[in-house]
């Protein structure tokens, strides 16, 4: 089943529930769309230094970690039980880094400037996401 496919389905699925949750897509310059997911929004310090602890994550759902200035960003996976992508985004949504296959438990910072969110999603989905793609939130 294709990506779209997807995303149509697990929107049918979910029906109205899915109509306060947000949802985040990353495109191409040219606009074609590289994956959606459906996001937890982490704004607090709190909620930020929590991260993906303790917390699992499907194929269509990630962590959107926003920050309150725009600058040097890092983040580990430290304490977090599953490998994932990491994409940071200028505040006016292009993508800066993409930092691929992050191993579960890895304590090692990756750092990357010009930040003002990451979006943490499952090892892999960012395959294809490249800097200057655009990081959009609906």
């Amino acid at each position: 089943m294709s990506a779209s496919r997807t995303v149509a389905v697990t929107l049918i699925v979910l029906g109205s529930a899915c109509a306060d949750v947000p949802l985040a897509r990353v495109e191409s310059v040219a606009g074609d769309v590289r994956f959606e997911v459906f996001v937890d929004e982490a704004r607090t310090a709190q909620e930020r230094v929590r991260g993906l602890r303790d917390r699992t994550l499907e194929p269509d759902e990630g962590l959107l970690i926003a920050f309150p200035v725009v600058g040097e960003v890092c983040i580990l996976n430290a304490g977090v039980d599953l490998d994932i992508d990491a994409i940071y985004a200028g505040a006016d949504g292009r993508i800066v880094a993409v930092e691929r296959g992050v191993l579960a438990g890895d304590a090692m910072a990756r750092c990357h400037g010009d930040t003002a969110r990451v979006l943490e999603i499952r090892s892999g989905v960012a395959a294809e996401v490249v800097p200057s793609d655009v990081l959009v939130l609906r």
